[in-house]
């Protein structure tokens, strides 16, 4: 299943939808079981890749130009 977000108005958090720890395997092995378990600071990088890349070369750009 995709992983998607949405912000809710009222309280201004992001929900990630679509997110299972069942099926979302903990994103760094090797970690304690505390600091893994329902622990979605762990799987920030993997959530947010596609954007730090994109966001990563806009500002690369930026400067250059």
């Amino acid at each position: 299943m995709e992983l998607t977000n949405h912000i809710d108005k009222e309280t201004h958090v992001i929900f990630v939808d679509g997110f299972d720890f069942e099926t979302h395997p903990v994103a760094f092995p090797g970690f304690p079981a505390g600091w893994t378990e329902h622990n979605l600071h762990l799987y920030e990088v993997k959530m947010y890749a596609p954007f730090l890349r994109k966001n990563i070369k806009d500002r690369a750009y930026r400067s250059v130009h």
